[in-house]
C-alpha cells in the first residue's frame, strides 16, 4: 500500500490491505475478538435416559443435531428449536443393516445422509434421517465382528469417528488399525492412494480418535486428533501441512499440559477449531492458524463430542447429558498486524491513532509499531515492537526512521465483550506545533521531548478539527454515518422532511429514501406523491383514482359525455330548491349563500380511492401498513377508500360497464361439424326439451321428474 500526504485514515478492513488477524474477526467493518459459543443451555434428555461414554455429534444443514449413545446402542436427534431429543427412526441395537452397536462419531453429507462410525460392528453405516433406515454399509468386508488375518485392507476395525468433505468423500478414523482412510461415496471404495500418501508423511496418524474437515486459511484441510494430546493437519490429498500442524499441535499440547487434560471431541466452523477436554472440564478454542484463543465461556464440564449446528450454536455431549450454547461469547485475546505501509522514499513516521468504540469493562487494546527499510524484513514477535501504554489509543512512533511501517494491535477481554477497532489514522512528515514557537526551542537536545509534549496537546484538538472538517458529509445522504456506533445521522436528516425510515430497510434503501426526500416532499399530498410513497415504503404498486377529476355533467344530446361512463346526473338542483317550482315539501333542501352548485360534486369532492391488487396484500400486517401510510400522507381534508382488486368481477366495486366490463349477449350453441372450437369461439348450447321417443336419452339429456 502506498501512502502520500501528511496523514491517512485506514479503514479497519480495506480491500487489498496487508492485514493479518490472529484470534480476531471482522464484524460490521470493525476488528473484534473472535466470537465463540457462550451461555450454556442444558438439553433435557428426559425419558431418553443419559448419554454415556465417548459419544459422537453432527449437524445437518437444517440445524438438526444428531447424538450417538454408545452404551445404549442408539442415535438421538435434536431439532433446531427442540430441547428434548428423540430416538432416530427405526435404529436399534444389533448387527443387521440399519442396526448399530456402540456407535461413535457422526457426519452428514450434502444429501442429508447421516454416517455413523458403527464401532461395535467394525463398519460405517449410512442412515436416512427421514426414515431412520440404513442406506449403506461401508468398510466391512465380511459379516463378522472383527477382521481376520489376511483380510483386504478395506476392512475397518473399531472406527472411532467420521467426517465428510465438500466433494462427499468420507474420512474414517480407523482406530483399531491405527490409520485414517478415505472412502468414496456412495459405494465406499477405499482410496488406496490417499492412504499411501498419508502414511508416507513425517507425522502419520497412529491412534486417530477424531477427524474433521474444514476450510482453514482459504483451503479445505483434514484435522486429526491423534491420541490424547496430538493434532495433525493435512491437505485433502494427504500431504501434511507442516505450518498448521506445528502451530495447532504445539498450542494444543501446551494448553493440555497446563491443565493436565486430554483431547476428546472436535468441531470446526468459520475458522474456529474447538477441542473438548473432558478431564479439564472445558472446551478449548483455536484460530485458523492454530493459535490458542481461549476456552469457551459459559461451559464447565466433560466434553466427549462437539457439533456446531446450522445457526452456529455449539452442542456438547457431556457423557451424562448434553448442553447447547446459545449466546455468543468472545475469545480471550487476539492480535492484528497491518503493513508494510509506505514505500515512496524516506518518511518520518509521526503517529498512529486507533479509532475505536468506547472500551467496555474488562476489555483492553494495546498498539505497537515497527519500522524497517526493507518491506520483506523479518518481523520479531509483536511484544518486542515499540508499544503504547495499555488502552492508549494515540501512539507516537518513536522507532528509528524507516521507509516502511507496520502497525500491530493486541485485543483482550473477559470473554463477554470485545474492543472494536474501526479505523487507524497514520501520520508522517509531521511538522508539529513547534514550528509556531520561537526558533530557540528547537536548538537543543530537548526539542524531541518538546515535540512529544506538544503532540499530546495537538492530538486532543485533532479530533475536534477533523469533526469540524467532516461536517459537510453529515448533510450528504450518501456519506452521512448510519450506524449504532457512528450515530443515526440519516434519521436526523430524514426528520427535516418528516420522513420516517423503517429500521428493516437496508442501508442502501435508507440512503436512497433520504436523497429523494426533498423532491418527494414537493409532491406530498398529490396522487403521484402518494403512489411513490407507497412504492418506496411498502414496495406496493397502487393506483390512485379521483372520481371528481373524470366526472362531467350530462347534457342531453352531447355525444362526448355518454351517461353512466364519464358523466352523472346531479343529486339535486344545482342552485338549491326554488319555492313554487322545484321545491317539494319534505323532500327538498335549501342551499346557503356561497354553496350554490355543491350538489353537482358534493359526493365526489375531496375523495379518492387507492386500488391495489390482492397479490400485494397477502397478510393483514401489509394491509395495516398501507392504511397507516395513506392516513399519514393524505391531505387532511380528504376522505379515501381502499379497493382490493381481485381476479373476479364485482358489480359496483371493480367492474365498470364500458371500461373494464361489458354486458355480453348469449353465445351461439355449438353445432357439430360447423367449425369453431369448444371453449374458444363457441359455447355449448343448453339442451332443448326432449320428447320421449324422439331424441331424448334417459340419463343423458332427459330425466324422469
Amino acid at each position: 500500500m502506498t501512502i502520500g500526504g501528511a496523514y491517512r485514515h485506514l479503514p479497519a478492513v480495506e480491500p487489498g490491505a496487508p492485514l493479518a488477524l490472529h484470534g480476531l474477526a471482522v464484524e460490521d467493518g470493525a476488528i473484534v475478538l473472535a466470537a465463540l459459543p457462550g451461555l450454556a443451555v442444558p438439553v433435557d434428555i428426559g425419558a431418553s435416559g443419559l448419554l454415556a461414554g465417548p459419544a459422537g455429534a453432527a449437524a445437518d444443514s437444517g440445524g438438526a443435531v444428531y447424538l450417538s449413545d454408545p452404551d445404549s446402542d442408539r442415535i438421538l436427534v435434536l431439532g433446531p428449536c427442540d430441547t428434548v431429543p428423540e430416538t432416530l427412526g427405526c435404529v436399534r441395537a444389533g448387527s443387521d443393516p440399519g442396526a448399530v452397536r456402540a456407535p461413535g462419531g457422526l457426519a452428514v453429507d450434502r444429501r442429508g445422509i447421516l454416517y455413523v462410525a458403527d464401532r461395535g460392528n467394525h463398519r460405517v453405516q449410512g442412515l436416512d434421517p427421514r426414515t431412520g433406515q440404513g442406506v449403506a454399509v461401508l468398510g466391512q468386508e465380511h459379516a463378522y465382528d472383527a477382521p481376520r488375518p489376511g483380510d483386504p485392507p478395506g476392512g475397518l476395525r473399531e472406527p472411532a469417528d467420521v467426517a465428510v468433505d465438500s466433494e462427499d468423500r468420507l474420512y474414517v478414523a480407523d482406530r483399531g488399525n491405527g490409520r485414517v482412510v478415505r472412502l468414496g461415496l456412495p459405494h465406499g471404495a477405499v482410496d488406496a492412494g490417499f492412504e499411501a500418501t498419508l502414511q508416507a508423511q513425517s507425522h502419520a496418524p497412529m491412534d486417530p480418535t477424531h477427524v474433521a474437515v474444514a476450510v482453514l486459511a482459504g483451503a479445505e484441510r483434514l484435522i486429526v486428533l491423534d491420541g490424547a494430546s496430538k493434532a495433525l493437519v493435512y491437505d485433502l490429498d494427504g500431504v501434511q501441512d507442516d505450518t498448521l500442524t506445528n502451530a495447532l499441535g504445539g498450542a494444543l499440547a501446551a494448553s493440555l499440559a497446563v491443565a493436565g487434560g486430554m483431547a476428546s471431541g472436535l468441531a470446526v466452523a468459520d475458522g474456529r477449531i474447538l477441542v473438548g477436554d473432558p478431564t479439564g472440564r472445558r472446551v478449548m478454542a483455536f484460530d485458523e492458524v492454530g493459535r490458542f484463543a481461549g476456552t469457551v465461556p459459559g461451559f464447565r464440564g466433560p466434553a466427549t463430542a462437539l457439533a456446531l449446528d446450522g445457526r452456529g450454536r455449539l452442542v456438547i455431549a457431556t457423557g451424562g447429558g448434553a448442553v447447547r450454547l446459545d449466546a455468543a461469547g468472545r475469545a480471550a485475546a487476539g492480535t492484528f498486524v497491518l503493513g508494510p505501509l509506505g514505500g515512496e522514499g524516506e518518511a518520518e513516521w509521526h503517529g498512529v491513532r486507533a479509532l475505536c468504540d468506547p472500551l467496555a469493562e474488562n476489555t483492553h487494546l494495546r498498539l505497537y509499531t515497527f519500522t524497517a527499510d526493507d518491506a520483506g524484513a523479518a518481523l520479531p514477535a509483536i511484544v518486542d515492537w515499540q508499544a503504547a501504554p495499555a488502552d492508549q489509543l494515540n501512539l507516537r512512533v518513536l522507532a528509528p526512521a524507516g521507509r516502511y511501517l507496520w502497525i500491530g494491535g493486541a485485543l483482550s477481554g473477559a470473554g463477554d465483550a470485545t474492543p472494536a477497532v474501526r479505523a487507524l489514522r497514520v501520520s508522517w512528515d509531521h511538522e508539529g506545533w513547534r514550528r509556531w514557537l520561537p526558533a530557540v526551542y528547537g536548538r537543543n537536545e530537548s526539542a524531541g521531548a518538546l515535540d512529544g509534549l506538544l503532540s499530546l496537546l495537538e492530538s486532543g484538538l485533532d479530533e475536534q478539527e477533523e469533526t469540524i472538517a467532516a461536517l459537510p458529509t453529515r448533510f450528504d445522504p450518501g456519506a452521512a454515518p448510519d450506524g449504532e456506533h457512528a450515530g443515526r445521522w440519516l434519521d436526523w436528516l430524514a426528520g427535516w422532511q418528516a420522513l420516517e425510515l423503517d429500521a428493516r430497510w437496508s442501508e442502501a434503501d435508507r440512503r436512497r429514501s433520504v436523497g429523494r426526500a426533498f423532491a418527494a416532499h414537493g409532491r406530498r399530498g398529490t396522487p403521484r406523491g402518494l403512489r411513490e410513497a407507497i412504492r418506496s415504503s411498502l414496495g406496493i404498486r397502487a393506483r390512485i383514482d379521483e372520481p371528481a377529476v373524470a366526472a362531467e355533467l350530462w347534457r342531453l344530446g352531447d355525444a362526448r359525455t355518454p351517461l353512466g361512463i364519464l358523466s352523472m346526473l346531479a343529486g339535486a338542483e344545482a342552485d338549491g330548491a326554488v319555492l313554487g317550482r322545484t321545491a317539494t315539501l319534505g323532500r327538498s333542501q335549501l342551499i346557503e349563500a356561497g354553496n350554490e352548485g355543491a350538489p353537482l360534486f358534493a359526493d365526489l369532492a375531496h375523495r379518492f380511492c387507492v386500488a391495489v391488487h390482492a397479490g400485494e396484500l397477502t397478510t393483514s400486517s401489509a394491509r395495516d401498513a398501507l392504511v397507516g401510510l395513506v392516513d399519514r400522507e393524505r391531505p387532511a381534508h380528504t376522505a379515501w377508500a381502499l379497493r382490493v382488486i381481485e381476479p373476479r368481477g364485482r358489480v359496483g366495486l371493480q367492474s365498470r360497464v364500458g371500461l373494464d366490463a361489458i354486458v355480453a349477449r348469449q353465445g351461439d350453441p355449438l353445432a357439430l361439424g360447423a367449425g369453431g372450437g369448444l371453449g374458444e369461439a363457441a359455447l355449448a348450447g343448453a339442451p332443448t326439451p326432449g320428447r320421449v321417443g324422439d331424441h331424448a336419452h334417459l340419463g343423458v339429456d332427459a330425466t324422469v321428474s
